[in-house]
């Protein structure tokens, strides 16, 4: 079965965690965090199903502090949640029942689909008896991917040397912008996640092998920061990815012949309401934040998801409800002076994240 999964990082398991006491500081926060924190990601789109809604929860376990070993330390382990009732009902009343397929990971049926004009909320029992809810979620108004630009060009990267020292280190790549429009009078609000595809092939025993291999960007959290400037309904030059051209960048094992054949740029443009965009931009600037004196906690990223049999439990996460466009672009080899022409091709994000055909290739292979 083919799955349109869109899945949120477990942005609020990783900011949690970064509260929990594990090393010793002038001024150190220790939150009275309950064993069993719900932390919720969940994404529901225009897009068939099957969706998937992933529950993770925080175990506390007793460790040992390094400096002191005869001092425990109370440390935050994520664990997936098991055995929970998932369900998610619109305005209408109809309900969707999402069925656990590995632990922590619950799944829609292929049919459901999130309709414009509908409220939807989420539903969650777990095996202890907690009920949380979401707050009734929209399907947010279109947004528009209007121009995409690859330019040619350099940056510098902070290396780690083989001797344990740090250097800086010149790529070269492709800066990607966009040009994208919101549907009304104000800036949209949206985020982006890219991935890059790479095609290349192999000579092994005189015969040619076609590989495929998917490379997650660097970027954290891609969203319009100048979202509230609401000055046109266009966000103009965002920066979308940098995609390095260096070999040694694409992770391949090159004992054989190693050939680059295609570099594609695969695009999910997402559509934001605005309690959506305000947790992203809340985890943005506290991923960016680390190092200040008085760091902001997990526990005050703008959640969605609220428990409603003990008001005083703690829960995180988000359960999104967006407009999802995907997009797939083959990077032109031949550079117009600064400029590398990306030529839009077949969608090929359900494509599996790596494989190899012998001799023929695959059916989406892109020939040159």
């Amino acid at each position: 079965m083919k799955r349109h999964i869109i899945y949120i990082t477990s942005i609020a398991v990783i900011l949690l965690q970064s509260v929990l006491p594990s090393c010793r500081e002038i001024y150190r926060h220790e939150p009275n965090i309950a064993e069993d924190v719900i932390v919720v990601d969940g994404l529901l789109s225009d897009r068939p199903g099957p969706h998937l809604i992933r529950l993770t929860g925080i175990q506390m376990i007793e460790t040992s502090d390094p400096d002191n070993p005869h001092s425990p330390v109370n440390e935050g382990i994520p664990d997936y949640i098991r055995g929970a009732s998932v369900i998610v009902a619109d305005d209408a009343g109809n309900q969707f029942i999402f069925n656990e397929e590995s632990p922590g990971h619950y799944y829609s049926d292929s049919t459901l689909r999130a309709v414009e004009g509908r409220s939807y909320s989420l539903h969650i029992i777990t095996s202890n008896g907690h009920v949380y809810l979401s707050s009734p979620q929209q399907l947010p108004g279109p947004v528009n991917l209007d121009t995409l630009i690859a330019m040619n060009t350099y940056r510098e990267r902070l290396m780690l040397s083989t001797q344990g020292t740090y250097f800086n280190e010149r790529v070269h790549g492709l800066e990607i912008v966009a040009n994208i429009r919101g549907s009304g009078k104000n800036r949209p609000l949206f985020r982006l996640v890219p991935q890059y595809l790479l095609l290349y092939t192999q000579t092994f025993a005189n015969h040619q092998n076609f590989h495929w291999k998917k490379l997650y960007m660097p970027d954290n959290i891609n969203i319009n920061m100048e979202a509230y400037e609401k000055v046109s309904a266009t966000v103009r030059n965002h920066e979308v990815t940098f995609m390095s051209l260096r070999e040694q960048d694409l992770y391949i094992d090159r004992e054989d012949d190693f050939n680059p054949h295609r570099r594609i740029l695969l695009l999910s443009l997402f559509s934001l309401n605005e309690e959506s965009w305000n947790f992203y931009s809340s985890a943005h600037e506290q991923i960016h934040s680390e190092g200040r004196l008085f760091d902001p906690m997990a526990k005050q990223l703008p959640s969605n998801i609220y428990c409603d049999s003990d008001p005083g439990r703690l829960a995180l996460g988000l359960f999104e409800v967006s407009r999802v466009t995907k997009r797939t672009f083959v990077v032109v080899e031949t550079p117009w002076e600064d400029f590398y022409p990306l030529k839009e091709t077949e969608d090929l994000h359900h494509i599996p994240d790596f494989g190899k055909t012998f001799i023929d290739p695959p059916g989406f292979w892109v020939d040159r």
